[in-house]
């Protein structure tokens, strides 16, 4: 293959670009191949050479057979590129944050520099806001190039600098992760890389706001979190205590305290729907909501014998008590609000889950609490399902998880994906919230169903709790989105 020389056509326009795409014809080609797309870039004195990391990539894209979009694909490279020499000058970034500086150009391309006044760094690049489709291709075409290069070089170009890194780095699982993302989630996880790039440029200024944020009005009204960051944060959990306390209260509703409250013969298989609530249901596992005080399920749903007080009195001598008896303050309370049952005998209600993807999840990290249960022999103890795993001095481990830890394992969680907690509506009690939106929005659950879901206390009798609830299942059986909604 013979590659001609630079000539001075090449000389690079002064339109805030550092470099551009140019073609020639070469011999050699693949069939069906004229021309040779390659990127130009200046010199640190400005003159014009060929970017040879590029032009390598070219080459291994025309011997794979993907010559059709390649010369749009440089394009996109020359845009990135150009981006860098002006957004990072003289910045070193980390490995593991690599893929921040590929969200960063996404984030400018889609809101364009021209809505900016010149004191933005970036407005000589006189970009125009681009489609969720051209966004979407730029980001594959970026992703693709970063691989490549990791893989080839074990370093990542980024026009006026360059960093080791490998197909192996943190920065290369989250280009994969978000690589599947549905369109309308895709750039929602992107205001955790705003977030990142304003605290270590100390100033939003060089960081436009996301397209897709929320307006100041929506702000005051939206009270739920955005669905692709709710997934982030289960994706990175690896506490399986506490994914699944978020798998929970995003898909099946619950608040906290309901949660924590919940005992281990609470969390059942799947088979378990026929005998407590009449209707199959083999795709998901059944988690019942009972009253930590006057609920007589305590260990058969044939022979209620005591309420979950006097059972605690029975069992426990007095080493432990429901825990909505515990003051405010005591690391133990864990309140209960009043709600309607399914079963007015029991005082039980169901968690009616609204993504099979993310009961299944939950399911398996059940498993797990169920194994760490039966080989510490915790309910010897105390019968609730929630309890401390992972305690490293091993003082607390199988004794019950506090609100507290739960907290603090949310903040931790919000920050392990470059997400600022309580910012935004991200919020343990949101995801009750983004339950209640995605049920009565997308799955068009109808509101006397909902009501349901929620337990509240606003239909006309009991009874009708017993007679809706296989209608509450049904309903969201039937809706489009239930079964395919996941990961």
């Amino acid at each position: 293959m013979i590659v001609g020389d630079i000539d001075e056509s090449m000389a690079l326009p002064d339109i805030g670009a550092s470099s551009v795409v140019f073609s020639m014809a070469v011999r050699g080609l693949p069939k069906g191949s004229d021309e040779l797309p390659f990127l130009v870039t200046a010199t640190a004195s400005g003159e014009p050479k060929i970017c040879a990391e590029t032009l390598k990539w070219t080459i291994a894209s025309l011997s794979a057979g993907n010559a059709n979009s390649l010369r749009k694909d440089l394009c996109v490279i020359q845009f990135f590129f150009d981006f860098c020499s002006v957004f990072t000058p003289s910045m070193t970034v980390p490995e593991e944050y690599l893929d921040y500086v590929i969200y960063a150009y996404l984030i400018w391309r889609q809101n364009g520099t021209l809505i900016h006044d010149g004191r933005s760094l970036l407005a000589p690049l006189r970009w125009r806001a681009q489609s969720a489709l051209q966004l979407r291709r730029e980001f594959i075409t970026l992703g693709r190039f970063f691989w490549f290069c990791s893989a080839t070089f074990g370093y990542m170009p980024f026009g006026h600098f360059s960093t080791a890194t490998s197909p192996t780095s943190p920065a290369h699982d989250r280009l994969k992760n978000y690589h599947d993302l549905k369109d309308r989630d895709f750039f929602t996880h992107l205001s955790a890389a705003r977030e990142f790039w304003a605290q270590q440029l100390g100033t939003s200024m060089l960081v436009p706001p996301i397209a897709r944020a929320p307006s100041q009005s929506d702000r005051g009204t939206r009270t739920f979190m955005q669905e692709e960051e709710i997934w982030e944060i289960v994706r990175r959990e690896r506490n399986p205590v506490f994914r699944a306390l978020w798998l929970l209260a995003a898909f099946g509703g619950p608040r906290l305290s309901e949660m924590l409250n919940l005992w281990q013969i609470d969390v059942l298989p799947a088979s378990y729907h026929l005998p407590f609530l009449g209707y199959e249901f083999n795709s998901a596992p059944l988690v019942l909501k009972a009253n930590p005080m006057i609920s007589r399920y305590t260990s058969s749903i044939s022979r209620p014998e005591c309420t979950r007080e006097e059972f605690f009195k029975r069992h426990f001598e007095g080493r432990y008590r429901p825990r909505p008896q515990y003051l405010p303050g005591n690391p133990l309370r864990a309140g209960w609000k009043s709600m309607g049952y399914v079963n007015n005998t029991l005082k039980i209600s169901p968690v009616y889950w609204i993504n099979l993807d993310a009961a299944r999840l939950f399911d398996e990290c059940a498993s797990e609490i169920r194994d760490f249960h039966r080989i510490h022999k915790t309910s010897r103890l105390h019968p609730w399902f929630f309890v401390n795993t992972a305690d490293p001095g091993g003082e607390h481990r199988g004794l019950p998880t506090r609100i507290s830890n739960v907290q603090k394992a949310w903040d931790r969680a919000c920050r392990r994906c470059r997400l600022q907690p309580h910012h935004w509506n991200r919020t343990i009690h949101a995801l009750r919230h983004y339950y209640k939106h995605k049920a009565q929005k997308e799955l068009k659950i109808p509101p006397e169903f909902l009501q349901i879901m929620l337990g509240h206390r606003n239909l006309n009798s009991q009874r009708d709790y017993g007679r809706d609830s296989e209608g509450v299942h049904s309903s969201l059986v039937a809706a489009p989105q239930f079964s395919n909604a996941g990961l």
